[in-house]
């Protein structure tokens, strides 16, 4: 085999360093598409930005409804805690939690929507297998509750 069967690009003298720096057909495509990603990915964190926007007003918004909620069912165990057969230590006990609940209350009512994402994740991280506890015993009474 000779050496002139090989097909070399004809540079000549006159080439200049401009023409050897022209981008070929398919760095263009791969430029014009690596454009549209950027386009692409620009717009998905808009909208995902857009979203997360929505779900913390909703949140703003129910997050008074929750808490008036919450102050209602604290307002039951102190009015019933005398009812409760028990003794002392029993209506003791009721009057905790349902101060326990109004502090909830009071908390969710102050709190932004930041705030309480961040204490969320900040107690998952420290307590996790009391986290999955709760949640399973929490997604147990939701389950039960539709159910009826």
């Amino acid at each position: 085999m000779s050496r002139d069967s090989f097909k070399r690009p004809n540079y000549s003298r006159e080439s200049s360093a401009e023409d050897l720096n022209q981008p070929t057909k398919s760095e263009s495509i791969a430029g014009n598409l690596g454009n549209k990603l950027v386009d692409v990915t620009t717009r998905v964190k808009e909208k995902a930005g857009q979203m997360a926007g929505k779900v913390a007003e909703t949140v703003d918004r129910q997050r008074d409804n929750a808490a008036s909620g919450l102050d209602r069912a604290a307002s039951t165990p102190h009015e019933k805690a005398e009812d409760i057969p028990g003794g002392a230590d029993v209506t003791q006990i009721t009057h905790t939690i349902a101060d326990g609940m109004e502090t909830v209350a009071r908390y969710v009512r102050e709190a932004d929507f930041d705030e309480i994402k961040e204490s969320v994740l900040e107690t998952c991280r420290k307590y996790p297998a009391q986290t999955l506890i709760g949640a399973l015993a929490v997604g147990f009474l939701v389950g039960r509750a539709i159910r009826r």
